[in-house]
């Protein structure tokens, strides 16, 4: 008579073979940071670097890294206009036009007004429109068609990009 002599359920279990378990990947790098970038943060930007104070100190490391292609930094046409004009005003047309061009050779990328973004401006202004202007509309929506954070010295734009659930760096460009 044979006699058969049950395993423990230890034993059973250390003779069961495992699948390997992989290791978890790491997440993605995250891509570069995007911003959209209102007109004024140039300025206070070259006044902190040429005169070493100011507001600027809180975007400075934000348009440096546009500037050096660590990150996007997008600039819509109309808030180009707006700006080219705010420069003739406060300056001359002379100090615009150049103030202008260092801008558009720098790796910004220009975003024209096209219908998406016309759109979601129009609708923006229908919404916010006693406290919008249509530039900084057109800013807002830039921002919305590219999942971008918006850097702006616009107490308008922070209150509508907050409402609208964008990320915001606000940064008083007077006291």
């Amino acid at each position: 008579m044979s006699h058969t002599v049950e395993k423990p359920e230890e034993e059973k279990a250390k003779e069961q073979v495992e699948a390997p378990v992989e290791a978890p990947k790491p997440p993605a790098p995250p891509g570069p940071q995007v911003y959209v970038i209102d007109g004024d943060i140039f300025t206070i930007y070259y006044d902190v670097k040429v005169i070493g104070v100011g507001p600027g100190t809180k975007i400075e490391a934000q348009i440096d890294s546009v500037l050096l292609g660590g990150a996007v930094g997008y600039v819509s046409e109309a808030t180009m206009a707006k700006y080219f004009y705010t420069l003739c005003r406060r300056y001359s047309l002379e100090e615009a036009v150049s103030r202008i061009e260092r801008i558009r050779t720098s790796r910004c990328v220009f975003v024209p007004v096209d219908e998406e973004i016309s759109t979601q401006a129009a609708k923006l202004l229908c919404k916010y429109g006693d406290k919008l202007a249509l530039d900084e509309a057109f800013l807002v929506a830039t921002a919305q068609a590219k999942n971008a954070t918006i850097l702006t010295t616009s107490e308008s734009v922070r209150d509508v990009a907050q409402a609208e659930g964008l990320p915001v760096v606000y940064v008083k460009a007077r006291p």
